[in-house]
C-alpha cells in the first residue's frame, strides 16, 4: 500500500510518524508514505490532501482508491473534474471539538455580554439586573451537519433553547429541526444569535444577503465559521448600519486572508477571528485516515464520503 502526503510541507515529518504508528496499530505492514517532493510514482492508492494547486492531475494515479482532504470543507476540490474516485471530507473529533468549544465561548461571551465589561473599564460600577438564563436565549444553528449537529446539541445541554436548519429534515430530541428554503425565515425570526456553519455549495453561496437579513429579530448577532461566502458582505454591514444585526463574529470570508483594508476590521460591531474556529490537527486527522483505510480493506463504506450531487 502507497500512500502520497500532499499538504502543508512543514508538518510532514508529523504525519509521517503519525501515519505509520496508526497504520501499524490497524495491523498493516509493508505500506509506504511518500511525500511530493520524493520521486515520482504512479502507483498510489491513497492521497492525503490539503490543495495547493488547484490543476492538481490525480489521473496520472492509475490505482487510486480513495482521496482524504484533511479539511471539513471541500469546496477548492469538488470542482477538480480529475478525481474519479471517492473523496473524504475530514471527519474527526478533533475539528468538532473545536468548533464546539469556539462557538459555544461566543455564544456566551454574546449571552452575558462580556464585551460590555471586557471594553469598557471606565471605573462604572454597574450590572444588569435583568441577566437573562440560557433557557431563555434563541440560538438558531444554520447547517446540522456532522459538526453543526454537535454545536447544536453541545448549545442545548447548556440550557440554550435550540433551533437549526438544514437541507434534509433532521432529527434530534431538544432541539427544533427545520428543513428547506421555505423554512429558513422561521428559523431566523426568533433567534437572538444565529450560528453559521453551513457548507459551500451554489445553493448557500449569499444565503444571508439583504433579503434574509430583514428576517432577523432587530438586534440579532450572528456567528459565522461555516464559510465566507455565505455572507453578502455589504449586505451585513448594512444590517449593522440600521440596527437589525447587533453584533458579528466571523471567522470565515470570501478572501483569505481578509485584506487589511476591509470595513469588517474597523467596524466597532465586528469581531475578526482569523480562521481559527476548527483546525486540522493532526493526531485526530491521521486517527480519521487510518481508521477510513481499515474500513476501506473490510470493505465497508467510508465516513466522510463527499456527495457529488450536494456539493458536501
Amino acid at each position: 500500500m502507497k500512500i502520497l502526503y500532499s499538504a502543508k510541507e512543514d508538518e510532514w515529518e508529523i504525519y509521517q510518524e503519525l501515519l505509520d504508528r496508526k497504520l501499524s496499530d490497524h495491523g498493516f505492514t509493508g505500506f509506504q508514505i511518500f511525500r511530493e517532493t520524493d520521486t515520482k510514482i504512479e502507483d498510489i492508492d491513497f492521497v492525503i490532501y490539503a490543495p495547493k494547486n488547484k490543476n492538481e492531475d490525480f489521473s496520472r494515479y492509475k490505482h487510486l482508491k480513495a482521496i482524504f482532504s484533511l479539511w471539513a470543507g471541500i469546496e477548492t476540490i469538488i470542482s477538480n473534474e480529475t478525481i474519479d474516485v471517492p473523496l473524504i471530507k475530514m471527519v474527526d473529533e478533533g475539528l468538532t471539538k473545536g468548533m464546539i468549544e469556539w462557538c459555544s465561548a461566543h455564544t456566551l461571551r454574546y449571552h452575558l455580554n462580556l464585551d460590555h465589561h471586557i471594553k469598557t473599564q471606565d471605573g462604572a460600577w454597574c450590572f444588569n439586573k435583568n441577566q437573562l438564563l440560557a433557557f431563555e436565549r434563541n440560538i438558531s444553528v444554520l447547517g446540522l451537519g456532522n459538526i453543526g449537529m454537535e454545536v447544536a446539541k453541545s448549545l442545548r445541554d447548556f440550557g440554550f433553547s435550540v433551533s437549526g436548519w438544514s437541507a434534509q429534515k433532521k432529527f434530534e430530541p431538544g432541539i427544533r429541526c427545520y428543513s428547506g428554503e421555505d423554512a429558513l425565515r422561521e428559523t431566523l425570526e426568533g433567534a437572538d444569535i444565529v450560528i453559521c456553519l453551513l457548507p459551500e455549495t451554489k445553493k448557500t453561496i449569499g444565503l444571508l444577503n439583504k433579503e434574509t437579513f430583514s428576517y432577523f429579530k432587530d438586534g440579532a448577532k450572528i456567528i459565522n465559521a461555516g464559510r465566507g461566502s455565505l455572507i453578502d458582505d455589504d449586505a451585513l454591514l448594512n444590517s449593522i448600519e440600521n440596527g437589525k444585526i447587533s453584533h458579528a463574529t466571523l471567522d470565515v470570508f470570501s478572501e483569505e486572508p481578509l485584506p487589511q483594508k476591509h470595513l469588517f476590521w474597523s467596524n466597532k460591531n465586528v469581531t475578526v477571528t482569523p480562521h481559527i474556529a476548527a483546525i486540522s490537527r493532526p493526531d485526530t486527522c491521521v486517527d480519521s485516515i487510518a481508521m477510513n483505510i481499515a474500513r476501506y480493506k473490510k470493505g465497508k463504506d467510508f465516513v466522510g464520503l463527499v456527495d457529488n450531487d450536494k456539493g458536501y
